[in-house]
C-alpha cells in the first residue's frame, strides 16, 4: 500500500522526467509547465485529460527505468501538443487514441533512442511515417491480423478487431468499447468531472488554455523542423481535414 511519503517520491519522479522531456523535445516545455499530475491509483497505468491533468498509478511508475519514465512523460505530453483529445471527429475516441500512440510510440522510439517500446506499449514500427487516419484504416481492413492491447501500457495482447469492430459481443449491432480498463491514455472529460468533482467548474478553461498552449507547441516545433518527415504528427487542422476526407471509409 502506498503512504503520502511514497506519494511524494512518486510524484518528485515524475516531475523530474517531465522536466527531462524538455531536453530532447524544447517545444513541449510550455505543456510540462502547465501539466498538473494527481497520483492516483484509480487508473491502471497514466493517462491525461485535455484539461493537462495527468493521472499515474505510483505501482505502475515505480516498474519503470528513469528513461522509460520520461519515454512515458513524453507520450503523454505529445497527446496534448497533437491535440488527441480534440481530434476524433469521424473517428471513435479510443480508435483515433490507439492511432495516435502508435505514431508516437513510433517517434519516441527513434527520437529517444529505444530498441523497445517502455511497458509493453503499442507498437507498429514506421507508424510515424503515417497519417492516423491512415492507420485507422489499416485496422479496420487487417482487423483479424493487427495486434493491439487492451491499454496502451502493460495491456493484454488482443486482436484490433475485438477492440474495434461494431458488434462484438453486443447486441443489436452496438459498438464494443470494452471495459473502462480499455479506454487508452486519453481520458474524457466526463470521467475527469467524475473523479474530479470540485474541480469540475474550472475544466474547460484549463483544458482550452492548453489548446493554446499547444498550438504554440507546434507551431514552435514545425519552426524547429523537430516533426519533419513525420505524417501523423500535423497540425489539428490539417488532420482534421484529413479526417473530414477519410469518414466515410472509417464508418
Amino acid at each position: 500500500m502506498q503512504t503520502a511519503t511514497n506519494h511524494s517520491a512518486t510524484l518528485a519522479r515524475i516531475h523530474k522526467g517531465l522536466r527531462m522531456v524538455t531536453v530532447p523535445f524544447p517545444h513541449l516545455s510550455g505543456l510540462v509547465a502547465a501539466a498538473r499530475v494527481s497520483i492516483d491509483e484509480r487508473v491502471p497505468t497514466v493517462g491525461v485529460f485535455a484539461s493537462g491533468r495527468m493521472m499515474a498509478n505510483p505501482h505502475f511508475v515505480a516498474k519503470l527505468k528513469d528513461n522509460e519514465l520520461v519515454f512515458v512523460m513524453a507520450h503523454e505530453m505529445l497527446h496534448l501538443a497533437l491535440r488527441t483529445h480534440d481530434r476524433a471527429r469521424g473517428a471513435d475516441h479510443v480508435q483515433f487514441n490507439y492511432a495516435h500512440d502508435y505514431i508516437i510510440n513510433d517517434m519516441l522510439r527513434a527520437e529517444l533512442g529505444f530498441q523497445y517500446i517502455p511497458a509493453g506499449g503499442l507498437d507498429m514500427p514506421g507508424a510515424r511515417e503515417k497519417s492516423a487516419e491512415e492507420i485507422l484504416i489499416d485496422m479496420r481492413k487487417n482487423a483479424a491480423k493487427m495486434q493491439s492491447k487492451t491499454r496502451v501500457f502493460e495491456g493484454e495482447s488482443i486482436s484490433v478487431r475485438r477492440m474495434f469492430e461494431p458488434g462484438q459481443g453486443k447486441k443489436g449491432g452496438e459498438k464494443n468499447k470494452g471495459s473502462p480498463n480499455d479506454a487508452g491514455d486519453v481520458l474524457e472529460k466526463s470521467l475527469e468531472k467524475q473523479l474530479f468533482p470540485n474541480d469540475s467548474a474550472g475544466q474547460d478553461a484549463e483544458a482550452e488554455k492548453m489548446r493554446e498552449i499547444a498550438e504554440r507547441a507546434l507551431s514552435l516545433a514545425q519552426a524547429m523542423g523537430a516533426m519533419k518527415g513525420m505524417r501523423g504528427l500535423g497540425s489539428g487542422g490539417e488532420t482534421q481535414t484529413r479526417s473530414e476526407e477519410h469518414t466515410s471509409e472509417l464508418q
